[in-house]
C-alpha cells in the first residue's frame, strides 16, 4: 500500500504540472492524455525523477523489484518501483472520445490508445518509449527543449487481431539532467524487424540552389591515446547534435576516417554552439572508464580545471562545394555507433541555448520504412552522406587543430560574428598557406569562458601570410611601434563627383593596406589595428 500511495501521488503531481488529464486507472497503471507530445515527454521524465528521489520506506528498498542500484561512480541509478511508460500521438480518426453517462468522465479508446499501451508494456522498468508517429510530429520541439531521443528500431508487436509494426524511440534525459541515463535491455513482447539509428534524429541538411547557400561541417578528431573512447565521445556529441539539429555523417566502416566524427549543420551559429558545448561537456563528464591518472587534468594559474578527459580537435568549416549522395549501409548497429557506448552524465555547467529551430520536416526514415502494401523493407539501409571539395578541405584543416581546441574558418566567422554565446573568447590565428589546400586560410580560435585558459602552439603552416595573436611580439622584449595613417579623403577635383572620387580613394587605401601587409611579412612586423575608413 505504501508503494501504491507514493506512486499515485507522484504520478498525479506530475499530471497537474504538465496539464495532463487522468483518463483511467487499472490497478497500478495510469492512462493519461496530454495536448501535445512535448508535455507527455516532460511528464514522463518528471515522474521518473520523482520516483527515483521519493522517500521510500527502507523495507520497500529491500524488495527485489525496488532495490537500490548505483553507478560505479556512486550516482543513484534506481530506487523504488521501476515504472514503464509509453507515448503515442493520437491522430484524428485513430481514437474515440466519449462521455461516460454514469460518471460524467471523458474517456478515450481506439487504436491509438492500444498502441500507447503496447509501448508501455514493451518498455523495461524505468524506461520511456515513444512511437515514431509521436517523434515525427514533435522532433524539433522535443530536441530543442532538451529531450534526447534514441531510435531503437522497428518492431513487430504481436497484437490481435492485426499485428502492429512501430518505429520505436527511447526518451532519454540530456547528459546534464538530474535523472540518470539508464542502460536498458531488449524490449519485451515484440520482435525487432530493423535495427535503429541510435541518436541520429535530424534530417540531412540540403544545400539550396543559391550562390550564397552553404553547409557547415564540424569535424571532431579524437587523440590517438584516447581512441578507445571514440564511442563515448560520439555518443556525447550525438546527444548535443540533437539540440542543434546536427546531422551525423554516416560512413561505410571500411572507409571511415580514423578517430574522426563528422556532422553537418544548416546554420553556422548552431555548429559553433554545438562545438563549444562538446568541448565543455567532454571536460565535465563523469568518465567511468578512465583511470583517474589517465584523465590528464590540467589547471590554470588560479587552480581551475581547464582540461580533463579525452582531448578532441574540433574544426568548423562552411562551404558551398559539398555534395550530397546516398550510401548503402548494413543494418547492423555498428553502422550507427551512436548510443552503443556506455553513456556518461554531465553536470550542468553550460549556459548555452539553441537558436530558433527550423520547421519540422517529414522524416525519410518514416517514409522508407514501409512499402506500398505496408510491409517493412529488410536488409541494407539507405542513408545520406556528404562528399566534395568542402568536405575534403574540412578533413585536411582538422589536422592543423590542436587537441582541446576549436577552430573556425573565415567562412564560418563571417556568419557568427555578433551571434556568439556571451563570454566566448575569440583569438585570431592569422592567415596561412596550409599543405593540402590551394587557397590561403584565415583561422579563428573560439573557446567558452570556462576553458579560455587553454593555450596552444601557433598554426604549423607552410607559410604564414598574416600572423595571428600568438605570433604577436612578446611584451617582455623591447618593441618598436610604428603608426601609419592615411589622410581623409579630400574634396573631389573638377569633372568627377564626390561619391565617385571617394570610391576611387577607397580603392587606393585598400591597395596601400595590401602593400603594408606584404611588407610586414617581409620585415617580421605585426599588425595591431586595422585602418579606420
Amino acid at each position: 500500500k505504501h508503494v501504491q500511495d507514493v506512486h499515485d501521488s507522484v504520478i498525479r503531481h506530475q499530471i497537474a504540472l504538465n496539464s495532463g488529464y487522468e483518463m483511467n486507472t487499472q490497478g497500478d497503471s495510469f492512462e493519461i492524455v496530454f495536448c501535445d507530445v512535448l508535455s507527455a515527454a516532460h511528464f514522463c521524465k518528471g515522474a521518473q525523477l520523482d520516483l527515483l528521489q521519493a522517500a521510500w520506506h527502507p523495507g520497500i528498498l529491500k524488495l527485489p523489484s525496488c532495490h537500490v542500484v548505483y553507478r560505479p561512480n556512486g550516482k543513484l541509478l534506481f530506487a523504488g518501483p521501476r515504472v514503464r511508460m509509453g507515448i503515442h500521438r493520437a491522430n484524428k480518426g485513430t481514437y474515440i472520445k466519449e462521455l461516460n453517462k454514469v460518471t460524467k468522465h471523458v474517456q478515450f479508446s481506439g487504436q491509438a490508445v492500444k498502441v500507447a499501451m503496447l509501448l508501455g508494456d514493451a518498455a523495461n522498468g524505468g524506461q520511456i518509449l515513444m512511437s515514431g508517429e509521436a517523434m515525427q510530429a514533435s522532433d524539433v520541439q522535443l530536441t530543442r527543449s532538451g529531450v534526447v531521443l534514441k531510435h531503437l528500431g522497428v518492431y513487430d508487436f504481436h497484437a490481435k487481431p492485426m499485428p502492429v509494426v512501430l518505429s520505436v524511440f527511447e526518451v532519454l534525459p540530456p547528459g546534464m539532467a538530474k535523472l540518470p541515463q539508464r542502460h536498458m535491455g531488449a524490449l519485451r513482447g515484440c520482435d525487432m524487424l530493423q535495427a535503429g539509428e541510435g541518436l541520429q534524429v535530424a534530417e540531412p541538411p540540403v544545400l539550396e540552389n543559391s550562390k550564397d547557400s552553404v553547409l557547415v561541417v564540424v569535424v571532431i578528431k579524437v587523440e590517438e591515446t584516447m581512441k578507445n573512447l571514440l564511442p563515448q565521445v560520439e555518443d556525447l556529441a550525438g546527444s548535443f547534435a540533437q539540440l542543434f539539429r546536427g546531422y551525423k555523417v554516416p560512413v561505410a566502416t571500411h572507409s571511415a576516417p580514423k578517430r574522426q566524427i563528422q556532422f553537418v549543420f544548416e546554420e553556422s551559429s548552431d555548429a559553433v554552439r554545438f562545438s563549444l558545448m562538446v568541448q565543455v561537456g567532454l571536460m565535465a563528464a563523469l568518465w567511468e572508464d578512465i583511470h583517474p591518472l589517465a584523465l590528464n587534468v590540467e589547471r590554470n594559474k588560479q587552480g581551475k580545471i581547464i582540461m580533463r578527459g579525452p582531448r578532441v580537435h574540433i574544426l568548423v568549416h562552411a562551404s558551398n562545394e559539398i555534395d550530397q549522395r546516398e550510401i548503402q549501409l548494413p543494418p547492423a548497429s555498428e553502422s550507427f555507433p551512436f548510443g552503443n557506448g556506455r553513456r556518461i552524465s554531465i553536470p550542468n555547467l553550460l549556459g548555452f541555448t539553441a537558436n530558433q529551430s527550423p520547421s519540422p520536416k517529414q522524416s525519410p526514415r518514416q517514409s522508407q520504412m514501409q512499402s506500398e502494401n505496408g510491409s517493412l523493407r529488410r536488409g541494407w539501409v539507405t542513408s545520406q552522406t556528404y562528399t566534395g571539395l568542402g568536405m575534403m578541405d574540412a578533413l585536411t584543416l582538422v589536422e592543423y587543430v590542436c587537441a582541446g581546441q576549436i577552430v573556425v574558418t573565415e567562412a564560418v566567422w563571417t556568419f557568427v560574428q555578433g551571434r556568439l554565446p556571451a563570454l566566448t573568447q575569440v583569438i585570431s590565428l592569422g592567415t596561412h598557406h596550409l599543405r593540402g589546400l590551394k587557397e590561403p586560410q584565415s583561422l579563428i580560435e573560439l573557446s567558452p569562458s570556462c576553458i579560455s585558459g587553454r593555450t596552444f602552439p601557433p598554426v604549423p603552416s607552410a607559410h604564414c601570410l598574416v600572423p595571428g595573436y600568438r605570433q604577436a611580439p612578446s611584451l617582455l622584449s623591447p618593441l618598436t611601434i610604428m603608426f601609419a595613417k592615411s589622410p581623409p579623403c579630400p574634396a573631389a577635383p573638377e569633372g568627377i563627383t564626390q561619391e565617385e572620387f571617394e570610391n576611387l580613394y577607397n580603392q587606393v587605401v585598400t591597395a596601400w593596406c595590401d602593400l603594408v601587409r606584404r611588407l610586414l611579412i617581409r620585415f617580421n612586423g605585426y599588425e595591431c589595428k586595422e585602418p579606420e575608413r
